[in-house]
């Protein structure tokens, strides 16, 4: 195939694709409202679960942590060395900009992934 074909079907993908995920995010809020009456109503009732057709509907919690004082939460962890509490992530930002200073910072790795971006003029 040539170039010219294969950036024409590339771009076929586009109007389908959003088409498809306009329709999901409908049925993914739908499903939301739905989850939360459910969730609402097992609680109501002091339930942990409901039993309906061939499937159980257990409630279940997640918890998840932010961080609402970044300057206690650091001094916390120097202080009492609890770097445990940490998740290794690099900031991308932070190393880049080091690197822009020409400060090498050490053990850190590049991982890329190529992929085609689609710009479209307007009016055609």
């Amino acid at each position: 195939m040539r170039t010219e074909q294969l950036t024409k079907k590339l771009a076929s993908f586009d109007p389908k694709i959003r088409t498809l995920e306009k329709k999901l995010a409908k049925l993914k809020a739908k499903r939301e409202i739905a989850e939360q009456r459910l969730l609402k109503g097992l609680k109501k009732l002091g339930m942990e679960s409901a039993r309906f057709g061939n499937a159980t509907y257990t409630r279940r919690t997640t918890e998840f942590l932010n961080i609402e004082d970044p300057k206690r939460f650091r001094a916390f962890v120097i202080k009492t060395q609890g770097y445990d509490l940490l998740q290794q992530r690099v900031s991308s930002t932070a190393v880049r900009e080091r690197q822009a200073q020409g400060v090498k910072v050490p053990g850190i790795g590049v991982n890329r992934k190529d992929w085609i971006q689609i710009t479209k003029r307007r009016g055609v």
